[in-house]
């Protein structure tokens, strides 16, 4: 299981969402952000904007490697400023966590 986490300006958020509900990925969270980096951080990552969303995405199936290339595809990552997208692992997770990510309700 992975953790796929995309860097957007806000007006993206939505896009972001359909293409993440699109592959499936289980229990959205939407973080707004302000950001405090200097600006050559920013520039290195190609932010230009302070005020960013977060999207949170759970990929139960693994499958998050079609799942970027729509991002990029869609959102033009590859422009400056567009955005970017990173997966952490998951690599253990309660059982009450993984009821809910799977839509389980608790007993």
């Amino acid at each position: 299981m992975k953790l796929l986490i995309t860097i957007i300006d806000r007006p993206q958020c939505q896009r972001v969402t359909k293409i993440y509900e699109q592959h499936g990925l289980t229990y959205q969270v939407e973080i707004l952000g302000k950001g405090t980096a200097n600006s050559e951080l920013l520039d290195f990552l190609g932010l230009g904007e302070t005020e960013k969303t977060l999207v949170l995405g759970f990929d139960l199936k693994n499958e998050v490697d079609k799942v970027l290339p729509d991002l990029r595809k869609h959102l033009e990552f590859d422009k400056k400023g567009a955005g970017v997208a990173f997966t952490i692992p998951i690599t253990s997770i309660g059982k009450k966590a993984m009821k809910l990510l799977i839509g389980e309700q608790d007993e």
